[in-house]
């Protein structure tokens, strides 16, 4: 996807939208029914404003039973009705402010059939409602409400799991369940699987979702029907906040330092090669591979051989000497990583959300980006390796390394809501995520297993560049229909795209040794691999549908009943490409000592 486009679309929804639904001065009164005993969220309760004896507006909740009316400022009696219901009337409510918030919660109708006047307080719900729905549940699950979440003060989805029984967060994004490993757990975002970047993974970053989004966090630790058969560990499905009750803006600046990795000036970076989006841990295209090299034909005469026939003086091999000096010159030759300082760890967190009535249609927006630098950085760490050479164990291997690594992670989330009526409503929902490795690595010692010079230094470079991410659509609908029984149809629409690239990792190795006095510098094809270039690409597309079919019975229909049929359909599809591709710098008997690695003296 064009990172460029899917920022500009967020801009759009950022900036332009609230303007054009921005209309006449007016408050936001809003809030939530639902069921006392129950903890049940009522559909089409009845919400009457008044000002005085006079009826100002009214509306109905929604399936989720939450209310929306748009009014002038004042002081208005707000009544509340629903069928087998005793009614409540707020009176007296303060509404002068931008957004107020109003709950209530309604006792089922007895023998005495007084009206109940409430004075103005909030009722706190959600949590009641998160546990109904636990309580409720065919499986084990656990979770987190919205309002539990702002207790503890996390700023993304993962640090909120980190609250769950039985949850663990690696690297601070990746979810493990029950011990079991990330590979036996899967993450949804509002039921639908968020894809992993990493091969070796199978859970995605929940650090992408800010917490002020999250309407709850839902674990499931068995098995039913309707969810995806692949986890054992436990499934972690994270809801966004698709109605914002009030105007929400979140900023987040962090920083960290690290004795060991901040500000110190031996940091191993990429030099000059360094390209000017890496901060964004995206590559500018300075590391793709050489179009010259991309064509099948110009690859298959890059071969053992080739060097043998351009150096024949005969004018037919013209072609083929221009063919190895322009692909050579198309790839970089800046082999080892460059000292440079390092910067503190540091981060940004920004996050907004809003809705807006638009007659009886209510539109909902919010958006989030979340932005990220790590460095970290060693010394004298050890890599040893040792064999069974029939006798004991044999010292193959002792090389001392230092190794810097700076990791920097982009992500951003849109998501646009429209509700009709009170029964009916569409979502749509967007993320790009990006993780990146920018790995700089030396290495040296002993490699007695393989090298002929007696005491020679080994001595290893390389520079990796790994960056992976993906890029997520989603749709979804929820439609409600009274006259079918209160039969309610829920779909989701994915289209997923996840990448890992590997563009230009170079590795370079060489031996260092002394022999009469005199420091010489060697590479030996025969022992240990020539300096090469790798490029590795692996795309994994995916796209999923989803529907599905809830009835009550033996109720009438009644809301809230915990006997429902359900039924539904789902299809999946993934489909992976992958190529890799690693060019080597070939030395041959002839080559001029002039331009030997022993004449510069170890100067790569």
């Amino acid at each position: 996807m064009n990172i460029k486009r899917f920022l500009s679309s967020i801009l759009f929804i950022l900036i332009v939208v609230p303007s054009i639904l921005s209309g006449q001065k007016v408050v936001r009164i809003a809030g939530k029914v639902i069921d006392k005993k129950t903890g049940e969220t009522l559909i089409g309760a009845s919400i009457q404003l008044n000002k005085g004896t006079e009826m100002i507006g009214g509306t109905t909740t929604d399936f989720d039973g939450n209310y929306l009316i748009e009014a002038a400022p004042g002081v208005y009696n707000l009544v509340v009705t629903y069928v087998s219901y005793q009614q409540q009337e707020l009176k007296d409510a303060d509404c002068s402010k931008p957004e107020n918030l109003f709950d209530f919660l309604l006792e089922e109708e007895g023998l005495t059939l007084g009206e109940v006047v409430v004075t103005a307080q909030k009722v706190t719900n959600t949590e009641a409602a998160l546990v109904t729905l636990q309580r409720k549940s065919f499986n084990i699950q656990d979770g987190m409400s919205s309002q539990q979440i702002s207790k503890t003060a996390v700023s993304n989805a993962a640090e909120a799991v980190k609250q769950v029984s039985g949850a663990v967060v690696e690297n601070g994004k990746f979810i493990v369940m029950r011990g079991l490993g990330d590979r036996y757990s899967i993450s949804q975002l509002n039921g639908m699987t968020m894809p992993s970047t990493d091969p070796y993974r199978n859970s995605s970053s929940l650090d992408l979702i800010p917490s002020q989004m999250i309407d709850n966090i839902v674990t499931l630790k068995t098995f039913t029907p309707d969810l995806p058969g692949n986890f054992s560990g436990g499934l972690v499905n994270v809801t966004t906040k698709s109605f914002p009750t009030r105007f929400t803006t979140y900023v987040s600046i962090s920083g960290s330092y690290n004795t060991q990795s901040t500000g110190i000036s031996d940091f191993l970076g990429h030099g000059t090669d360094a390209g000017k989006t890496d901060w964004l841990g995206i590559d500018d295209g300075g590391r793709s591979i050489p179009q010259i090299l991309l064509d099948e034909k110009n690859r298959s005469l890059l071969n053992q051989t080739t060097y043998l026939n351009a150096r024949r003086g005969d004018p037919q091999y013209n072609k083929l000497r221009q063919l190895l000096n322009e692909s050579s010159r198309s790839l970089s030759n800046a082999f080892a990583p460059q000292t440079k300082n390092s910067l503190p760890n540091h981060g940004l967190n920004f996050s907004l959300g809003n809705s807006h009535l638009m007659g009886k249609t209510t539109v909902g927006y919010s958006v989030g980006v979340n932005y990220s630098n790590e460095f970290n950085h060693y010394n004298n760490g050890l890599v040893n390796t040792y064999t069974n050479n029939g006798i004991g164990l044999f010292e193959y291997q002792r090389l001392v390394e230092s190794k810097s690594v700076e990791t920097p992670h982009l992500g951003a989330l849109a998501n646009l809501s429209f509700k009709f009526g009170s029964n009916h409503a569409v979502n749509f929902n967007a993320i790009f995520n990006n993780d990146t490795d920018i790995i700089g690595r030396r290495q040296s010692g002993s490699f007695v297993g393989q090298l002929s010079t007696p005491n020679g230094l080994f001595v290893t470079n390389s520079m990796e560049f790994i960056s992976r991410n993906y890029t997520s659509f989603q749709s979804s609908g929820k439609h409600v229909f009274p006259g079918l029984r209160n039969l309610e149809i829920q779909w989701n629409g994915l289209v997923n795209s996840s990448k890992q690239e590997e563009p230009d990792s170079r590795y370079f190795a060489y031996v260092q040794y002394e022999e009469d006095g005199e420091t010489y510098y060697a590479i030996n094809d025969a022992e240990f691999r020539a300096p090469f270039h790798f490029f590795r690409d692996l795309g994994d597309k995916s796209v999923e549908g989803k529907i599905d079919f809830s009835l009550p019975f033996l109720t009438g229909g009644k809301q809230g009943s915990s006997n429902v049929i359900k039924a539904g359909l789902l299809y999946s599809r993934t489909s992976r490409s992958f190529s890799e591709y690693q060019f080597q710098h070939n030395r041959h008997g002839g080559v001029p000592v002039s331009i030997n690695f022993d004449s510069y003296k170890g100067d790569y």
